[in-house]
């Protein structure tokens, strides 16, 4: 009689190693779909520091948990009610001082038009999105105990989801930092792979890893050569034009990349490389744009695609529905009403920023002025969930001001933020009222 055939031991470490690859595979997916590995941005706590910029020049103070409002989490007093905001850095007050801040504008209009003690709770953050905006109200949001939660939409939220779930990044300028660690990452490919397989995984395990070890011995350094570079990792000068076309492929656009990039003027390429190569800080002035010249080298449709939404961004605004449903669903069960607001971005307004963005390399597109496709979602989204929304595009459009904007920046100027708060005023006291 034969034997039966055993399978070569071989094959049983290579199905094993495959399952256990498969597994991880599946397991950094989970980490991707649950946002285990995401930590909600906030800004730095205890600041105080000047903001100076070519258009304003502002003292930023946060408290200590990075938000600009001087409250922290607390009982509400008797006879107060509050409203908690949340947004970026619209809603902070970005470019202007504090007590021109619509949230703070909007306090005082409240007080003004016989609304009672109504605290308004500044929990803005620049450059966040949604994904953000519901881990601020689980914390420190909800404990301010608000009796209303607004939430502060802006034009490029649903992009900055798109962004951050095609390359698992927090923000759009972490991948210019990938990239650059990538370029200078002196490891094997074997030991880079892990990080390139599972981009989800990886940095939680390492992060993770990190953290303990750093807890045992404090003193020690924490480095090995298997980590990756710093984020601050410098990228020698003639390599420049390789972080930028690397930033191209991974955008899909590796050929318009190097074609806009040959067709651009020298004043541009110098700014570009700059921040290519980590030399030009992308919290400068000049930092932000070299940073704006090379997304628009990159994809020069970049920032009319925000607010027009094509459908290749329609699984990010499924996401970024997903979020403000389930901030929704958390502030009712806290006992808390809701509003939306929508903050349209300058292109959505005047076209004063048309010269500068040109300059850039973006595309001006005309549509940007009269199309209302992202003010529509919200407003269907909220019809279908018993929420009230505020869209602020036709109240901006109807003011014809360029003044409402800084036009370079693109952020409201104090004029800006007053027109927003006496526009939120109504709505708000009206929610404040079913209570």
């Amino acid at each position: 009689m034969e034997r039966p055939r055993r399978t070569p031991r071989w094959t049983n470490v290579v199905l094993a190693c495959g399952a256990f690859v498969l597994c991880l595979v599946a397991l950094d997916r989970l980490v991707a779909w649950t946002d285990l590995g995401y930590r909600a941005a906030r800004y730095r706590p205890n600041e105080d520091r000047q903001l100076t910029r070519g258009e304003f020049d502002v003292h930023v103070v946060t408290n200590a948990l990075g938000f600009r409002d001087a409250r922290m989490p607390g009982p509400k007093p008797a006879g107060v009610r509050r409203v908690v905001v949340l947004g970026d850095s619209f809603t902070q007050g970005y470019g202007v001082e504090e007590p021109a801040s619509y949230p703070r504008r909007l306090e005082g209009g409240l007080g003004r038009a016989g609304t009672g003690d109504v605290q308004v709770v500044n929990l803005g953050v620049p450059g966040t999105s949604p994904r953000d905006y519901i881990s601020h109200l689980a914390d420190p949001g909800l404990a301010y105990a608000p009796d209303l939660v607004v939430i502060g939409v802006m034009g490029n939220d649903v992009q900055d989801v798109w962004i951050q779930r095609r390359f698992a990044v927090r923000f759009a300028s972490e991948l210019l930092h990938d990239v650059q660690r990538d370029i200078v990452d002196g490891r094997p490919l074997w030991r880079r792979a892990p990080a390139l397989l599972l981009p989800n995984l990886y940095p939680l395990v390492w992060t993770q890893v990190a953290d303990l070890r750093r807890s045992i011995a404090p003193r020690a350094a924490v480095a090995s050569d298997g980590a990756p570079p710093p984020a601050d990792a410098r990228v020698d000068g003639d390599r420049w034009r390789d972080v930028v076309l690397e930033m191209g492929e991974r955008f899909g656009r590796e050929p318009e990349t190097a074609a806009a990039l040959a067709a651009a003027p020298a004043a541009r390429r110098d700014a570009i490389a700059g921040v290519a190569t980590g030399t030009t800080s992308l919290d400068s002035e000049a930092g932000a744009d070299g940073y704006l010249s090379l997304l628009a080298t990159i994809d020069p449709h970049m920032l009319s695609d925000a607010v027009l939404l094509p459908p290749s961004y329609d699984a990010a605004w499924s996401e970024t529905e997903g979020y403000l449903r389930g901030m929704i669903r958390m502030a009712r069960r806290a006992g808390s009403r809701v509003a939306i607001v929508y903050i349209p971005a300058i292109h959505q307004v005047t076209d004063a920023s048309r010269p500068g963005l040109e300059r850039d390399g973006f595309v001006w597109d005309a549509h940007t002025l009269t199309d209302t496709t992202f003010s529509d979602r919200l407003r269907r989204l909220g019809e279908a969930d018993g929420v009230a929304v505020v869209d602020l595009l036709p109240v901006f459009r109807a003011a014809h001001d360029p003044s409402l904007y800084y036009p370079r920046d693109g952020h409201w100027t104090a004029a800006g933020h007053a027109l927003a708060a006496d526009a939120l005023v109504g709505p708000v006291a009206r929610e404040l009222a079913v209570r």
